[in-house]
């Protein structure tokens, strides 16, 4: 029998990423609602509409063109003549995307004129903080949202290229501000983008054992916009074909003061875009005639599991020429905040994917036919694709809630509640996000079966691409840390106040929907068992293992609580009947199918630290004893 006499499938066809996601536009209706000037709203909606249908006309095709051979990024560290050129080389489709970007000013919506303030009175920009208020943030990056499953993880020098625009924007000089945010709030071919270098091989997540140096040019104390010499290596860099980072050093030679010795600079990567050197300074690595490089050497791009199209390197700084941002010794302080932002993104990352690859798989479930029927008749096939649907809805809520705060936060400063908020749940979504995000791509494989697991799908691209997300900008466990940080800084505040929110919220949906009193009286139990495993962590010493608990129990916490919100508030809308009951039946499922059980059991159990260290090392513990 021919090939062309057998069967042939038909394979599922993904519509935009706006239409496609019914859960996406419900809650953005809400949060808008809430935080947009009055009849604004409806015009924001409709501006995503049209982005929807843009990324799948015009960045899908463009993306595309990375699936031909050789799009990878290559490194060519000599030329034909021997001479060290460290040429990162990138393909026509990772430029077009970035193009593309430019073009539509993401992430330029959310900041106000200054490098932008043609672009912000075009029709094509909804206006920015001027017209938007306090949804400038949440309206930005719901259109970073739309576009990131067809990015091929473009959005990550996108979302270091925000973080540089808000710290350059709160705290650069004025020459700072005049000369880098046009650059990189350029719209079209020849817009600046932004790296993040701070892992350095001491250690990952621990910059306190950043060994890059940093001298300043010239006399005095060091001031904000003064140039210093910085000398390191940095294991992971990011956004290697780019034009600037902000970068980590110490300017405290007394290492015993850990982070608190480390300052935050912007250090171009190319001599042509650094400010002009003090008279009379030469620098040796200025002497090169082959290299452009700003006292930079790329040594390798990494070469990783997945986001393969994003060149990773590690470089070598060897007088580098850096501009002081802020005050020295303030920089792990102002880096925090580009956290916060580059967190949102990795987190929405996590939840564009699934979006994507459940969409995939349930217009699959409707084509592939069994036994004479399509795979969706069969409830046990139902069953794993509405757990799927389950996890993308509850983790979306926990999203945008994150980002409204985040976007009121970002409008009126000082709201000191809503800050301590937004560091709670900045790394608590991105984690739980993270992890669960990656199951649930798992599971929409598995649910395509074999085509399901070809290099070429969609489905398996965003797997290797979104375990990224569970190691960039901190592990789940680095972040149980930080969550602890942010509770043990505000001397329990942050917990207490969420807690209290959480608790007021659950309450009115319960009284407004009684139908959903059994799901608001589970959630209220994750809550207090969250406030005991806070108890427990203000005890622990060392241990703190029950960090990562807690962090799950905020994140199912704050999911469900967000779910029945939005149940209710359709049911209050006048809106669909039947979708507020799917959301309430989303909440109950949420509840039950994301470890809130199994995290409350974990911090009763507590088990012995020794046991469990022994059946982790096996019969290697006597080499930790050694090491110890």
């Amino acid at each position: 029998m021919r090939i062309e006499n057998t069967h042939v499938h038909t394979p599922p066809q993904l519509a935009d990423p706006w239409r496609a996601d019914l859960v996406l536009r419900s809650l953005l209706a809400r949060h808008l609602a809430a935080l947009a000037p009055p009849q604004l709203a409806p015009e924001l909606l409709g501006r995503l509409a049209r982005l929807g249908q843009q990324a799948k006309d015009e960045l899908r095709p463009a993306a595309a063109l990375l699936n031909r051979p050789g799009a990878e990024p290559l490194l060519l560290q000599y030329d034909e003549w021997g001479r060290r050129v460290d040429e990162v080389r990138t393909s026509e489709g990772w430029r077009a995307i970035a193009t593309w970007f430019a073009e539509r000013g993401i992430p330029g919506e959310a900041y106000g004129s200054m490098g932008q303030e043609r672009w912000l009175k075009t029709e094509e920009s909804a206006g920015g903080p001027g017209r938007l208020g306090a949804a400038t943030r949440l309206y930005a990056h719901a259109r970073t949202h739309i576009v990131s499953a067809d990015s091929h993880v473009a959005l990550c020098p996108i979302s270091m290229t925000d973080g540089a625009i808000l710290v350059i924007s709160k705290h650069g000089t004025p020459s700072q501000q005049e000369r880098l945010l046009p650059k990189l709030l350029h719209r079209g071919a020849g817009a600046h983008f932004a790296g993040q270098w701070m892992t350095e091989r001491t250690g990952g997540s621990d910059v306190a054992l950043t060994e890059t140096s940093a001298k300043k040019l010239g006399d005095g104390d060091g001031k904000a916009g003064d140039l210093y010499l910085l000398d390191g290596f940095k294991w992971f860099a990011s956004a290697a074909d780019g034009h600037i980072a902000l970068a980590l050093a110490r300017t405290d030679p007394d290492k015993s003061r850990g982070a608190r010795g480390l300052s935050l600079f912007i250090v171009p990567l190319r001599r042509e875009n650094r400010p002009p050197l003090p008279p009379g300074v030469a620098l040796p690595a200025d002497s090169d005639p082959h290299s452009s490089f700003n006292g930079i050497r790329v040594h390798r791009l990494k070469n990783k599991l997945g986001t393969k199209f994003v060149p990773t390197a590690e470089l070598e700084l060897n007088g580098a020429v850096g501009e002081l941002v802020g005050e020295p010794g303030r920089g792990v302080a102002l880096i925090a905040g580009v956290l916060n932002v580059t967190r949102l993104y990795s987190c929405s990352g996590s939840v564009a994917a699934l979006s994507q690859a459940q969409q995939f798989a349930r217009q699959y479930s409707l084509l592939r036919q069994v036994r004479g029927e399509p795979l969706a008749s069969l409830p046990l096939h139902m069953r794993g694709l509405a757990r799927v649907a389950v996890l993308h809805a509850g983790l979306s809520a926990l999203l945008w809630h994150t980002v409204a705060v985040q976007s009121q936060v970002e409008s009126t400063p000082g709201q000191q509640r809503l800050e301590r908020r937004v560091r709670l749940l900045t790394p608590t979504a991105k984690a739980f996000a993270a992890a669960k995000g990656t199951e649930g791509l798992a599971v929409c494989i598995e649910s395509v079966g074999g085509q399901g697991y070809m290099h070429e799908s969609v489905l398996t691209t965003h797997f290797r691409d979104a375990l990224v997300e569970r190691v960039w900008e901190g592990t789940p466990s680095v972040l149980a840390l930080d969550v602890h940080r942010v509770f043990s800084q505000s001397k329990g505040a942050a917990l207490s106040e969420w807690a209290e929110d959480t608790l007021k919220s659950l309450k009115a949906s319960a009284q407004a929907l009684p139908s959903a009193q059994g799901t608001s009286d589970g959630l209220v139990a994750a809550v207090r068992s969250t406030l005991e495993g806070a108890k427990v962590l203000a005890t622990a010493g060392l241990d703190l293992r029950a960090a990562r608990s807690v962090l799950d129990l905020i994140a199912v916490c704050t999911g469900g609580e967000q779910l029945l919100a939005h149940a209710v508030w359709l049911h209050a809308d006048g809106g669909d009947a039947s979708e507020a009951a799917l959301f309430a039946e989303r909440a109950r499922r949420w509840l039950a199918e994301t470890g809130a059980h199994e995290a409350a059991e974990e911090l009763r159990a507590r088990s012995d630290v020794a046991t469990e260290r022994a059946i982790a090392l096996g019969g290697e513990e006597a080499l930790l004893q050694a090491r110890l």
